[in-house]
């Protein structure tokens, strides 16, 4: 029940069978999703390919790339402690993650930034 007093004879009540703990609930899973959503479009590759077999292949590859993230956080980035473990999540932020395993592509396929321009004979 909500009231609210408009004045001094003036009085509005709403009632509602709206169950509060159970929304709360739901709106927790439902802002876990959305999260997950935003984490997974930083990562995702860019296309204007209208190949939807190639969009789902990128989308793919974002959600095996953020989840590969959020283990390496919960296994090798956390602080021992009693109880539950602590996540340091400030030493491995997603674009730091990003940046590495980008290095990491780079360092295994040999691209390079250089042209080599060859001399004229």
């Amino acid at each position: 029940m909500f009231a609210h007093c408009l004045g001094e004879y003036d009085k509005v009540a709403f009632f509602s069978t709206y169950d509060l703990p159970l929304r709360s609930t739901e709106y927790r899973l439902r802002f876990g999703i959305e999260t997950s959503y935003r984490l997974m479009n930083l990562v995702r590759a860019r296309t204007t390919s209208k190949s939807s077999t190639l969009r789902l292949l990128y989308v793919g590859v974002a959600l095996t790339m953020l989840n590969l993230w959020v283990f390496v956080k919960w296994t090798y980035v956390t602080r021992p402690r009693r109880g539950a473990r602590q996540v340091l999540h400030r030493l491995l932020p997603l674009a730091r993650w990003r940046l590495w395993l980008w290095e990491v592509v780079k360092q295994r396929q040999g691209f390079n930034m250089e042209i080599l321009v060859p001399l004229a004979a």
